[in-house]
């Protein structure tokens, strides 16, 4: 009896060191569950050691109920670890994690039921007669939980068979690692039932087997944190480099980082395999440079990668990351690119723009597109007589105008001096008389006026310079008529 309390004490000592190595190897997202997983494994392994060297009855049966902490968390959170490291469908994930933790509040539930019956058949916490609600006199709930968990090893088993050959090309002996250690406690409580001749066995004799697995992939997520970025080790030279340096290994990893990347959160063992950057990285050939973005917080980077493939075979081995903040640059470019195209003075789009993108706008999905050239009438009088100041206010004031009074979904352009076109998508012909009304009676309210023409354009059967040609020309016939009052008042 002594011996299997070494040997529960011995694991203990063993899952706290396999802690204490994940938390010195570097957390990825995906390690709480594996933490929990250890935890509870920890607690169970230590408590059930003392349960072989205390004398007291109260203590012993408590003790004895208390390590199945084991049989319903490690396993379970263990399992939630695989999916959530080597699963790729999220969604299928978040139901698996569903049914799992369901699992585990069903068999907390037998636990505190069985073990409430196993209390009082010893008599220890209440009579017998005092509880006639407890189920059962014969452990069925002990025999419930322990095939649960025995599906439960099964399906992880299947599981990590089916991704050796998909995850793990070039890693296979980690994944059977993980294969045997979660073998051996679902192959060894059958062996020692048979051997020993009692049923108990399974989840008393043979309890340390339970540990194992944890033990297992503690182990691998260790290695691979500590030892395969040992590989990778750049010196100083790999963490002096002011960019941040990213390593990604073939099935999506992150293997390491230089102290410039950690400074951005990026954790080891982030899986990115389902990004846009790792897939075009596989589509090309290991010496492709490929170009791309990726924001984190508030800022941008350029991503500069390469691969760094296998000696002789010419696969790929690893990619090899290096971000460069443009959050500067690209504000600079997206103010020499908003001058490129917008009229400084008033903020709408100037004529460049329009020659540069007037083919976007002649597609059936715009028509009926009214065009409507407008200008400030007596314009050059107000600069002559006022001065340039004050001619620009009036086209700043026209242009805000035309901002309130056109559609939302318009284009306005700045064609030069003083006049202005209209861009008007999907509108008809009452609709740009009654804009046109709009966008006069707007101005009304103030001493500037101004001429309007427009057209509509029904097809692609003429070229869009003829309609903005008949709207122009309509402008001036407003304007003519316009001086023409003006010389009679």
């Amino acid at each position: 009896m002594v011996g299997y309390g070494l040997i529960n004490l011995m694991l203990s000592f063993i899952i706290l060191a396999c802690i204490s190595g994940l938390i010195s190897s570097g957390r990825s997202k995906n390690m709480t569950s594996l933490y929990l997983a250890c935890i509870s494994a920890f607690i169970a392994l230590f408590i059930n050691s003392l349960n072989y060297f205390i004398i007291n009855d109260h203590l012993r049966i408590i003790f004895h109920e208390a390590k199945w902490i084991l049989y319903i968390f490690t396993p379970n959170f263990a399992l939630i670890y695989l999916l959530n490291k080597y699963y790729d469908k999220r969604n299928n994930i978040k139901r698996s994690m569903i049914i799992l933790i369901s699992l585990m509040i069903v068999e907390f539930l037998l636990l505190i039921t069985d073990s409430l019956h196993h209390f009082i058949r010893k008599e220890v916490i209440v009579p017998k007669t005092l509880a006639p609600f407890i189920i059962t006199n014969n452990n069925i709930g002990f025999y419930i939980i322990s095939f649960i968990q025995f599906s439960v090893f099964l399906f992880a088993i299947i599981f990590l068979f089916s991704q050796v050959k998909k995850y793990f090309k070039k890693d296979k002996q980690l994944i059977k690692l993980a294969l045997l250690t979660f073998c051996i406690p679902i192959i060894g409580s059958p062996v020692y039932i048979l051997t020993s001749g009692h049923i108990n066995a399974t989840y008393d004799w043979s309890f340390p087997l339970y540990a194992i697995p944890v033990i297992g992939i503690s182990m691998i997520e260790i290695y691979t944190n500590i030892v395969k970025r040992t590989s990778y080790a750049r010196g100083g030279m790999f963490e002096s480099v002011p960019f941040p340096i990213i390593l990604i290994d073939n099935n999506g990893f992150i293997i390491d980082i230089n102290t410039s990347a950690s400074n951005l959160n990026i954790s080891i063992a982030d899986k990115i395999s389902q990004t846009k950057i790792f897939h075009d990285f596989r589509n090309h050939s290991p010496i492709t440079w490929h170009n791309n973005e990726v924001h984190i917080k508030n800022n941008t980077y350029k991503i500069y990668a390469s691969y760094i493939d296998d000696d002789s075979s010419k696969k790929i081995k690893d990619i090899s990351l290096i971000l460069h903040d443009v959050t500067a640059l690209n504000e600079y470019i997206d103010i020499l690119e908003y001058n490129t195209y917008h009229d400084l003075l008033t903020g709408v789009y100037n004529r460049k723009w329009f020659d540069n993108h007037k083919n976007s706008f002649l597609k059936f999905s715009n028509y009926p597109l009214g065009i409507v050239m407008t200008d400030i009438n007596m314009f050059k009088q107000i600069n002559d007589n006022f001065g340039h100041e004050a001619g620009d206010k009036a086209l700043v004031y026209f242009s805000k105008v035309m901002k309130e009074s056109f559609p939302i979904n318009s284009y306005i352009f700045r064609f030069g001096g003083d006049e202005f076109l209209v861009l008007v998508p999907n509108t008809s012909e009452d609709q740009m008389k009654q804009t046109v009304l709009n966008f006069t009676f707007n101005l009304s309210k103030s001493t500037i006026t101004a001429a309007v023409g427009y057209s509509l354009r029904y097809d692609d059967y003429i070229n869009i310079e003829k309609n903005i040609k008949e709207a122009d020309t309509l402008m001036y016939s407003n304007k003519d008529e316009f001086y023409k009052n003006q010389k009679q008042q």
